[in-house]
């Protein structure tokens, strides 16, 4: 049978997460009695792609430690065999083929994009189009790979990285993505420049490239870019950082409003960087909240219950003022400039107050 077809007969299997997938293999080859019958005979084998194995994960590929690959353990699987009865043999080339096309293009991945995965930081992505990979991908493994197969790919596998997920997708940079990366050079290098429309003239003016007006305000809306300048009133700054704990709150009395910043001694990862800052947020009694963070068990969200339980010492700093809207859309979006992302534990963007 053509190699070709037997790509058609896996693409199903794209579409399992890694969990998914374990659980298809136990219940359609390992648990079979004809598998277990040709193991017996030893008319199979089972080998490993990787000897660096990610023992159990529900929908990680890989995982990034240090400088190391560990690659999630039935994705590894490569079944040598003999030509079996009922060609059950044909269910195992399917799985082969899976594992080893994931397998290299991931590698190839990584390779590309060995920069940004030592420093997380998106300028460090390359961008290309998705059949130049795949007619790269053909020309290094002499093998089979279609544009079909490759988005599910890029679409339904992650990895992690530290203690932040990814999708594989995050790897192969869209238009769109290559875009945002121009268009906030532009904002953080010409002061004057911080319309939508003066935006577009510059991406034709020095990149040749031609996007519209409205383009550009999808895409800063999209990826979080900021294009204001600092509004004249925000004039304040910061107390110095602090041990949150209640004897570091006893300077602050209760009612007074303005906004705080919560972090780590040391660096937490971001989407595409690193930085200390893992919370920024607002309140009409900074003293009550920030009482509420001594307690693990009573922070204002789930999220943040389950990423404080883990944490011995947790870093605080506040700004008095009751103006606390107008600052914390300021410092959120201050931060999304320098760090192409929201805080941690920030799950939306303040929006509309100065708008």
């Amino acid at each position: 049978m053509n190699r070709k077809i037997f790509y058609l007969l896996t693409n199903n299997l794209y579409l399992m997460s890694p969990l998914v997938f374990k659980n298809h293999l136990k219940k359609h080859i390992f648990d079979t009695s004809w598998f277990k019958k040709a193991v017996k005979e030893k008319k199979i084998k089972i080998k490993f792609l990787s000897k660096k194995i990610l023992k159990s994960s529900k929908k990680n590929y890989f995982k990034k430690v240090n400088e190391d690959y560990f690659f999630e353990k039935y994705s590894m699987i490569q079944f040598e065999f003999k030509e079996l009865e009922n060609n059950y043999h044909l269910k195992l080339l399917n799985i082969n083929l899976r594992n080893e096309t994931l397998f290299n293009v991931i590698n190839f991945l990584i390779f590309i994009q060995n920069k940004f995965l030592k420093t997380n930081h998106y300028r460090d992505l390359l961008q290309f189009e998705r059949k130049n990979f795949i007619k790269m991908y053909i020309e290094k493994y002499n093998k089979y790979l279609n544009l079909s197969i490759f988005s599910k790919i890029l679409n339904y596998f992650f990895f992690k990285i530290g203690t932040k997920e990814y999708k594989i997708l995050d790897l192969f940079p869209s238009k769109l993505l290559f875009y945002s990366m121009l268009i906030r050079e532009i904002i953080n290098t010409y002061v004057d420049i911080h319309s939508d429309i003066l935006i577009s003239n510059k991406l034709k003016e020095k990149y040749k490239i031609d996007v519209s007006r409205r383009r550009v305000n999808y895409i800063r809306n999209k990826y979080l870019i900021l294009n204001k300048n600092k509004p004249k009133h925000i004039n304040k700054e910061f107390t110095s950082y602090k041990i949150l704990s209640k004897t570091n709150l006893k300077f602050l009395k209760y009612k007074q409003k303005g906004i705080y910043e919560l972090s780590l001694k040391g660096i937490s990862n971001h989407s595409f960087v690193k930085s200390e800052i893992i919370y920024i947020g607002s309140t009409n009694n900074l003293k009550k909240r920030l009482l509420t963070y001594t307690n693990k068990r009573k922070a204002h969200n789930k999220d943040m219950k389950l990423f404080f339980k883990n944490l011995d010492i947790l870093y605080f700093r506040v700004l008095k003022t009751k103006l606390y809207k107008e600052y914390e859309k300021y410092f959120i979006d201050c931060f999304i400039k320098d760090y192409g992302c929201l805080p941690t534990l920030n799950k939306q963007r303040v929006l509309g107050v100065f708008n």
